[in-house]
């Protein structure tokens, strides 16, 4: 992994260039001295500092064997770094489409698709199925699959996000819904359909890239409302939507059971907004993953998707979330940060690094960082995108204007911030 310096510009490499693999190497970047002489000519006497060959070579042996007890020690907390990709935005004919994929091939580890793995993105088509024949499943895989082989072709890993979505703006379902409402009005019959068909969305996807998704965000955003406002925010009840409506809140457990049966390797997540310090919601969304596990329930994590602002640093020193992690972790939960980013509180026409916002971001990515580094349960640490020129947050500021909010780790111009200086020194090890 390349890490970028603050002020270090982003080399355009070009798409063919092999990115670096894996997330990190050991390098001396020096030259072997040959045995002999202290100014490293050969020959001599079999002496080297008054030391015997032997001995000398016994204390090297030692050392080499020490480095490679620290650099396993190291690797096993190497933390993946990933970030959230919008597909559409590397299409060549994109503006800037070169400096995005070069800034994220250059720093991340892991691939999220934004978008493109939603179940309304991904299930076109209401299945087709005789009995319990499956004759179609109605799910179009061209967009994922290119995402996929961008990943494979890239040495990247990828994340899988999500199964089922607990949303209210129709992303988590799927568009054949009105189709579905009129051929299976209320009734037994349109709960056991429904039933059946998302068994089948949810086998057929996880089984379809097994070999590449280690881990998957089987539900996202069912435990708390992260609308602000919202009745359901942060007040310990169910999040309604279609999914609970329609099949209850059993269909939770069934859908990690259902991924458990395609995939029974791969960590499932529950994926959670709003439950990103110790509060009522976190606490409700805490005790109903734990209630779950404890009637066997395969949920491996917790996904906490840490959406912040600048105005959170207090309630997000490290002091603070430290702990926070540990409630989950200690309880045998992993902790994954899913979907970082930490917008300015009072939108600006520009980013300056020296600014009270920009110095609260910083800090607020150093916290959360440093908060996953030092706990063995935290298993990554992913934005919501890479730079400021392409973010979901535009579309909560006023469409042109000049004010934005500047959340993302690295510059409208692909250049890193000092977030991402902070995130590095702790996560690029």
């Amino acid at each position: 992994m390349v890490a970028l310096k603050p002020g270090e510009p982003v080399k355009n490499s070009g798409e063919d260039t092999p990115p670096s693999t894996g997330y990190g190497s050991w390098s001396d970047g020096g030259r072997f001295r040959q045995i002999g002489d202290a100014d490293g000519s050969a020959g001599g006497p079999s002496t080297f500092a008054g030391r015997s060959i032997r001995t000398m070579l016994i204390s090297m042996l030692l050392c080499v064997v020490a480095a490679m007890s620290l650099a396993t020690v190291a690797e096993a907390r190497k933390v993946p770094l990933g970030a959230a990709m919008d597909w559409a935005k590397l299409s060549p004919n994109t503006p800037d489409a070169a400096a995005y994929r070069n800034a994220f091939q250059q720093n991340y580890g892991v691939l999220v698709p934004e978008n493109e793995m939603k179940m309304n993105a991904l299930w076109t088509s209401m299945p087709i199925m005789i009995g319990d024949t499956v004759l179609s499943t109605g799910i179009n895989y061209a967009t994922m699959d290119k995402i996929a082989s961008y990943a494979a072709q890239n040495n990247k890993k990828l994340r899988g996000h999500t199964l089922v979505f607990c949303s209210t703006n129709g992303q988590g379902e799927p568009p054949w819904l009105p189709l579905f409402n009129v051929l299976f009005p209320n009734g037994q019959t349109r709960t056991d359909m429904l039933r059946k068909f998302l068994r089948v969305y949810i086998h057929d996807v996880v089984l379809r890239y097994k070999t590449q998704v280690t881990s998957w965000d089987v539900t996202n955003e069912f435990f708390v409302d992260p609308t602000p406002g919202s009745p359901n925010n942060g007040d310990g009840k169910q999040r309604p939507c279609f999914w609970t409506n329609e099949l209850g809140e059993s269909v939770i457990a069934d859908a990690f059971r259902w991924a458990r049966e395609a995939d029974s390797t791969a960590k499932l997540y529950a994926n959670e907004a709003g439950l990103d310090d110790e509060n009522d919601a976190s606490r409700y969304g805490r005790s109903r993953i734990l209630a779950l596990r404890s009637q066997g329930v395969p949920i491996d994590g917790i996904g906490l998707q840490m959406h912040l602002d600048t105005n959170s640093l207090a309630g997000h020193t490290q002091s603070i979330m430290q702990p926070y992690f540990t409630s989950y972790t200690s309880r045998g939960v992993s902790v994954m940060v899913t979907e970082m980013d930490v917008r300015y509180a009072i939108p600006t026409s520009s980013y300056v690094s020296s600014t009270g916002q920009a110095l609260a971001q910083r800090d607020l990515y150093a916290n959360i960082a440093s908060a996953c580094q030092n706990d063995v349960g935290c298993t990554g640490f992913n934005t919501w995108g890479v730079g400021d020129k392409y973010t979901w947050r535009d579309a909560f500021v006023p469409a042109g204007g000049p004010n934005h909010e500047w959340p993302l780790p690295f510059t409208v111009g692909w250049q890193p911030k000092d977030a991402w200086a902070q995130i590095c020194s702790r996560l690029c090890q």
